[in-house]
């Protein structure tokens, strides 16, 4: 009998190559592998689900059934949270315990009504800082701050298999991602990680990292999007393709299609728009143009918000979203679609939205309903727009993403806080805009934020098809959008930096080596190290480029990269001066205005007008931050601080005021305006010269060593600099290179060298690196100030103040206003909270000058902008006069209670019982109305 023929069992690589072939062979190897995952947990799992399953989706699933942790990077919409949701019934069924943790609360508690409609109220839990339901269930939902706190203090993890990190890609934020390299470094190495991120160009060096410091790690990227998505210009009212239109790969959709050259005919529309418009002179009046009765250049615009609207419904692209870079400017959207009279619900429509709305505002009290403007909010729901931003109450935007998500809400105005993890799939997104405030200065959109933007265009099962559609504008061409669409990843980059808090938690279970260690094993050292040899080689080619310019450098009477540099160092010392200007400015002002007393007769600035008041209640001794009430020559009462006066104020007289004089009293406020008026005509300005004199020296030796250089008199300057302006870029880039190249050398471990350094000269380590009582206080405070916090816990400074005071206090080592937020003056505040402020501040000076010997970043100063509002709503207040009082959007005033909550909690927990009962009152106070029904 013939022997029989042995076959080699297939390699794992050779049977993948058989899945893809296709025709007979091909059919057989998918079906036979379909087999083996139905039998499989995997199997299982994708069977409860009415569509197939996509690769990227298996093999994540396969991954962390067979005891791997997973990166998963894919687009947007694409469904990678379904890995995240096997991680969830992997647990269940093995009776184990795992965490899915969100870097916002809104997705925390969209996940949590998520996953209790399918696993059940008992196997769920949730942990958001101000909200803890069922922290004990198999699956907890918690934002990614509480799992870094719960991991500093030791708590128990029986049981915990998988820790689910979605939006990883977040932990690039410079201001929270440091925390989710926190949780990757400390969790236990039996837990299973999976991360789940936006498709970025370093996944496997991510990958790598994550292999190193976690263990076997699968990543797994898939680029492609389950809904094509086409891109789009709408320029004036036509909508035009950005691609020549033509055959599409639907499986990987137009924007990734071959068709890189941009619609010739979307080219031609654009420089007839721009060119028409340019010539379009007329007089320009209304409000944000230069001047009435003046002509300006009309640039090219978008069409009206309204007309946008009205195109894209009858091309059928609704829903839509329609991102706009501004609060305000989501406001002003929606009134000016409900100015416009545009309707996009039926009659039964409108009678099923206000339906939901009375059930959901069912608990507000009347004068809560006036304050936040409900009745507009109601008119525009009701025919199916609205804004949805982070100056929102949670509540309403929760009431948005519920009738969006049901089709009820055809557009949403939105900021691009929209694009971050909610759930919220619509057909088409329109950018107005694709410059945005990065908190600094105005930027172009990254090519990641674009694809994060339009990642929300297509409805998986719903649509054939997305559409992003961008507005043509001045300064927005269809090659820069082309640009942006043609690249849709982008690069992950650590913002991960030691902070006191870290550091203390660090040495409160590890030994000062093996601390250091830690933070030298974080992303941003492991990207450091191997930055450094793209570094060295980017130096090398900017020097041979810079070595081919060298001759073009030289005029006839002198060296144009020296008369360059000069330049430069000018306009840094420039500057510079301007700075420490507005910063003697702000020290004057709050002088000027302590020093007033009560009648005293003042000029002052404020919006570049002259004004004139007459002081009725002067500055309470040692207030931190200056504040007076004046009636003004307008007969309005108001106050005044270093904010609403920023080149402070100027006695010009007196005024004898009775006892029973009120700045409220409108028949008080007029009887001083004849001696205002009066004092204002004999008014001369004195004018106060803020800057340095050696800064100022300094400043007027650069010009004239500039207007003194040979260089200067040449008549080919222009050219000259032209011609150089590149390659003193170059040069720059080279000095920039040089310093990183500098710094990255264990730049984490010198970090933790200097904030050691600066915890032993402040008392909170031994010289052997042992923490004290302090330091252990300091390792239980999680706060953007946590060593500025400690230091007021440290002098007592809650001690003295009752829990109304204790409030306003923590509120202002909270509080932090946006970047284009105008200063609210501080209440005149009672004299024991005035005097904790004071020795606040000083706190703070003495803390900012050690950071500045150590060459650490400034701790932030206290703000107290916030204590008036905080005050009245612990007293009682009710939301309208709080929200008045603080000038902040109901959304905001509710964030900021929260974190005011949230520090008096960790206050609590680092000091013990000792300031246990008033803490709690402070809670028991702040913890009420819309701040307490905000929660989930």
């Amino acid at each position: 009998m013939p022997k029989r023929k042995r076959h080699r069992k297939r390699s794992e690589n050779e049977a993948s190559d058989l899945v893809n072939q296709a025709g007979p062979a091909g059919d057989y190897a998918r079906f036979k592998a379909r087999q083996q995952i139905e039998k499989t947990e995997v199997g299982r799992f994708a069977a409860g689900f009415d569509f197939p399953l996509d690769d990227f989706q298996l093999q994540g699933a396969k991954a962390l059934e067979a005891g791997e942790s997973v990166l998963v990077a894919a687009p947007t919409g694409a469904g990678k949270t379904i890995v995240g949701e096997f991680a969830l019934q992997l647990a269940l069924s093995r009776g184990q315990r795992v965490f899915y943790t969100t870097p916002i609360k809104a997705l925390s508690n969209q996940k949590f009504k998520e996953f209790t409609h399918k696993h059940g109220a008992d196997q769920v839990g949730l942990l958001t800082g101000d909200v803890s339901i069922n922290g004990q269930a198999p699956i907890v939902v918690m934002t990614t701050e509480v799992l870094r706190n719960m991991l500093y203090t030791q708590k128990p993890l029986d049981d915990l298999a998988f820790v689910v990190l979605d939006e990883v890609h977040y932990l690039a934020d410079r201001f929270r991602g440091p925390v989710w390299e926190e949780v990757i470094l400390h969790l236990p190495a039996s837990v299973q990680l999976v991360c789940l991120s936006a498709t970025v160009s370093n996944a496997e060096e991510f990958g790598s990292w994550l292999g190193q410091v976690r263990g076997d790690t699968r990543v797994i990227v898939s680029e492609e999007r389950p809904v094509p998505l086409w891109q789009q210009m709408m320029v004036g009212k036509r909508l035009f393709d950005l691609y020549p239109t033509g055959r599409v790969d639907s499986s990987i959709g137009p924007e990734r299609s071959n068709f890189r050259r941009i619609n010739p005919e979307l080219e031609a529309s654009f420089k007839e728009a721009a060119l028409g418009q340019g010539r379009d002179m007329r007089p320009r009046g209304r409000r944000g143009d230069f001047g009435r009765g003046r002509y300006h250049q009309n640039r090219l615009r978008p069409a009206p918000r309204p007309v946008v609207i009205e195109k894209l419904r009858k091309a059928h692209l609704l829903p839509a979203i329609y991102f706009i870079f501004s609060r305000a400017a989501c406001d002003d959207a929606l009134f000016d679609a409900l100015r416009s009279g545009i309707c996009l619900t039926t009659a039964a429509q409108a009678e099923e939205i206000d339906q939901y709305l009375d059930q959901a505002f069912e608990s507000l009290p009347a004068s809560d309903y006036a304050a936040l403007n409900l009745d507009a909010f109601r008119a525009a729901v009701t025919r199916g727009f609205a804004a949805h931003h982070a100056g929102l109450l949670p509540l309403l935007k929760e009431v948005v993403e519920h009738l969006f998500q049901a089709g009820l809400v055809q557009v949403v105005f939105a900021t691009e806080t929209l694009a971050l993890g909610i759930n919220m799939p619509a057909r088409t997104v329109v950018l107005e805009n694709l410059v945005k405030w990065d908190g600094a200065e105005h930027v172009l959109l990254t090519p990641g934020q674009y694809t994060q933007l339009t990642g929300r265009a297509g409805r998986r099962g719903i649509d054939v098809e997305g559409h992003a559609v961008v507005l043509a504008r001045e300064g927005i061409t269809p090659k820069q959008v082309g640009a942006l669409a043609s690249r849709r990843s982008y690069p992950l980059r650590s913002a991960f930096v030691p902070t006191y808090n870290m550091v203390a938690n660090l040495l409160a279970r590890y030994s000062p080596q093996d601390a250091k260690k830690i933070l030298e094993q974080s992303f941003a050292q492991y990207q450091a190290d191997r930055n450094v040899v793209g570094y060295v080689k980017e130096i090398r080619t900017l020097e041979h480029r810079l070595a081919k310019f060298k001759k073009k450098s030289q005029c006839e009477l002198g060296d144009v990269g020296e008369f360059m540099a000069l330049r430069q160092r000018l306009s840094e010392q420039e500057k510079l001066v301007a700075k420490k200007a507005r910063q003697g400015a702000q020290a004057y002002a709050r002088q000027s205005l302590a020093a007033l007393e009560r009648g005293d007769l003042i000029a002052y600035e404020a919006g570049r007008r002259l004004h004139f008041g007459v002081v009725v209640t002067p500055a309470a001794p040692l207030q931190a931050d200056p504040t007076v009430e004046v009636v003004t020559n307008s007969a309005r009462q108001k106050f005044l601080n270093a904010q609403t006066a920023p080149q402070g104020v100027q006695k010009i007289g007196r005024k004898r005021l009775g006892p029973d004089f009120s700045a409220r009293s409108a028949k008080d406020r007029a009887q001083v305006q004849s001696a205002l008026k009066a004092a204002g005509k004999n008014f001369v300005k004195s004018g106060v010269d803020h800057r340095a004199s050696a800064d100022v020296l300094t400043l007027n030796e650069l010009r004239a060593e500039l207007r003194n250089h040979p260089v200067g008199k040449c008549p080919k300057l222009e050219s000259h600099i032209a011609a150089l302006r590149e390659p003193f870029a170059w040069q720059r880039q080279i000095d920039k290179l040089q310093e990183k190249i500098a710094s990255s050398q264990s730049s984490l471990g010198a970090d933790f060298e200097r904030i050691t350094s600066l915890l032993k000269d402040l008392g909170y380590l031994s010289d052997d690196y042992e923490l004290n009582s302090w330091g252990q206080m300091l390792a239980r405070l999680h706060a953007e100030r946590d060593l500025l916090v400690a230091q007021v816990l440290r002098h007592r400074l809650l001690a003295e103040l009752n829990p109304i005071e204790a409030a306003g206090f923590i509120a202002a080592c909270v509080y932090e206003p946006r970047g284009d937020s105008v200063g609210v003056a501080p209440p005149l505040v009672s004299l024991p909270l005035s005097k904790a402020l004071n020795r606040a501040q000083e706190l703070a000076a003495e803390l900012a000058h050690l950071e500045a010997h150590y060459q650490l970043d400034p701790s932030l100063p206290i703000d107290p902008s916030l204590i008036a509002s905080v005050i009245a709503w612990a007293q009682g207040e009710d939301l309208s006069t709080c929200l008045e009082l603080s000038q902040l959007p109901s959304g905001d005033f509710v964030r900021w209670m929260k974190r005011t909550i949230d520090l008096a909690q960790h206050i609590e927990e680092a000091l013990g019982p000792e300031l246990a009962t008033q803490i709690k009152s402070v809670n028991g106070l702040l913890n009420r109305g819309v701040v307490a029904w905000s929660g989930i």
